[in-house]
């Protein structure tokens, strides 16, 4: 017997076939995105500011600058675009763990741009190739002039070293700031190869026997500077600026105070690219440049959150730490600075406020040159109550005995820096 469909049902089930062959169609149609019509755009803002080959590129491998290049390495460029370990941005930077400023975090459209070319033979297209910005000869994306506005002062922090295998990290005497209370209000490098520094910390000495202390660093040290490797190495020095070439302009709309009328210099603290081009042969010159606007209170300060008394066991492929705080003070955070070793392997902090967890920041990929100031693009509030907690793990299969807590080269840290600011 034969059973009746009404039209209209009928006519409902081939309008929707009918969608459903045209959906089909268009993903079968839809063209592989070519080099110069979709990708090299992405490459251009993404990556070839580190992985370029023409003068005044830094010549990170593998280049990316050119067609022919970017398309031999197209698999390779996809994996770690998709792991997130390109770019090195290391924070996640996907919203659930706060929102930062100038995040190099590539979104999903790019990231699925990328995969349809690699997965289509990276196929470079017919289209006229867009015109990249050629830097001039002899300058660098990274070699920054900031121009102070009226009401506040440039000052430049020079250092000249010659980096090796045992010594990436230098400390130096920066210049005395000018007398008064200033806030910064910004911070920027430029090197010599460019990209040959990767990090720049700043410290404020606060009386003359920290001076001391430095003068006996630069006398037991034969060469500019002295050795340090994570901090100062003068006790009580100040945290005041964390700078990345991830992040090669730095603006502070609310500034660490910088007081200069005792006289102290800065502290510099330079983290060298040691696969930089001409490092090696010819040294490297660097100068920290920073603008100081008038502050007549402290607008920001940062502030170290450590597990002090760290230990980890020898041998083992993870290792997880954790401190809990009760924060005390109503304040903004504006950003973080992460800091682990070489053993460390991801960080996470968190606000726990009324049995609800949230997530500040996550670093699920470590590594060191992601240490810089993380600016929010609005800040997190914190109230007095509130539980702050920091986690680390590590990964301690190379070490053969206990791993202890400190700023030294063979030991370790679990520290982050909280940003912070006065509410309203």
């Amino acid at each position: 017997m034969r059973q009746c469909v009404p039209t209209s049902v009928r006519t409902a089930l081939i309008w929707l076939s009918l969608a459903l062959s045209l959906a089909s169609a268009c993903r079968r149609e839809r063209p592989a995105p070519s080099y110069s019509q979709r990708v090299a755009p992405i490459l251009e803002r993404r990556c070839i500011a580190c992985h370029g080959s023409t003068p005044g590129r830094a010549n990170v491998s593998p280049a990316l600058d050119t067609p022919a290049a970017a398309q031999r390495v197209a698999k390779e460029s996809l994996l770690a675009v998709e792991r997130r370990q390109m770019p090195p941005w290391g924070a996640d930077g996907s919203g659930a763990c706060g929102r930062f400023v100038d995040a190099a975090w590539l979104d999903d459209r790019e990231i699925d741009t990328l995969r349809r070319w690699a997965r289509a033979g990276a196929p470079l297209g017919t289209e006229p190739e867009p015109a990249q910005k050629r830097p001039a000869e002899g300058s660098s994306p990274f070699a920054w002039l900031l121009e102070p506005a009226p009401g506040e002062r440039r000052l430049d922090l020079k250092t000249e070293f010659t980096p090796g295998a045992s010594s990436a990290t230098r400390c130096f005497r920066g210049e005395v700031p000018p007398g008064g209370s200033w806030a910064l209000g910004a911070v920027g490098l430029r090197s010599d190869p460019p990209l040959a520094v990767q990090q720049l910390q700043l410290y404020a000495l606060s009386d003359r026997a920290q001076l001391a202390a430095l003068q006996r660093l630069e006398d037991e040290d034969s060469e500019p500077g002295w050795s340090c490797q994570s901090g100062s190495r003068v006790e009580g020095s100040e945290l005041i600026a964390s700078w990345s070439w991830l992040n090669p302009l730095q603006r502070l709309p609310a500034g660490s105070t910088v007081r200069g009328g005792a006289g102290l210099p800065l502290l510099v603290q330079v983290r060298y690219n040691l696969a930089g081009a001409g490092v090696a042969e010819h040294g490297v010159r660097a100068t920290a440049e920073l603008v100081l606007r008038t502050a007549t209170e402290r607008a920001a300060w940062l502030r170290p959150l450590s597990i002090s008394d760290l230990r980890l066991p020898p041998g083992q492929q993870r290792v997880e730490r954790a401190l809990e705080v009760t924060y005390s003070e109503r304040s903004k955070l504006l950003g973080v600075v992460p800091q682990l070793h070489e053993l460390g392997r991801s960080l996470l902090l968190e606000r726990v406020r009324d049995g609800r967890r949230d997530c500040l920041a996550s670093f699920p990929q470590w590594a060191p040159p992601q240490q810089q100031l993380l600016r929010y693009r609005s800040g997190v509030d914190l109230d007095p109550g509130d539980t702050l907690r920091l986690s680390c793990a590590f990964d301690t299969t190379r070490r053969g005995e206990e791993v202890l807590g400190g700023d030294q080269p063979e030991r370790e840290q679990c520290r982050i820096f909280l940003y912070l600011g006065e509410r309203d």
